[in-house]
């Protein structure tokens, strides 16, 4: 299900900046933690696609206003074929195998994925990459 079918407002926040790493790894990751972030998000929230940098990284964080994630399922994320306590919020497929990939592709750009969440507020996923 898109943005547009749920009513979620897509918006980015982003500086201007040229980096080289494997694009389509990086396209990979972003792919899953948007969808994620769509499929979690009831109808009508808004999801955020940020790029920043710090003086030792450049980090890509999609945050959503979805149900948020518990401390218990935090520990659990990056497992192949975890099944998390949070539902899909309109009945999409969700095999389990997504963070998994994520991390795996993080990993292999030589960066990490990091997790904030809050029940009942959302969840913003950072990939993390060291300059």
């Amino acid at each position: 299900m898109s943005a547009q079918e749920k009513g979620i407002t897509l918006l980015c926040e982003a500086i201007e900046t040229t980096f080289y790493t494997d694009a389509d790894k990086l396209q990979r990751i972003l792919d899953n933690l948007i969808s994620n972030a769509l499929k979690f998000s009831p109808k009508e929230k808004r999801v955020w696609i940020c790029f920043s940098e710090r003086d030792d990284a450049r980090i890509f964080s999609v945050r959503d206003e979805g149900p948020g994630i518990s401390d218990t399922d935090q520990t659990k994320l990056f497992r192949k074929f975890q099944k998390l306590t949070a539902r899909p919020t309109n009945g999409e497929a969700s095999t389990g195998l997504g963070l998994a990939i994520v991390k795996q592709l993080a990993e292999r750009l030589n960066g990490s994925i990091e997790v904030s969440s809050t029940l009942g507020e959302g969840t913003t996923f950072s990939l993390v990459l060291k300059k």
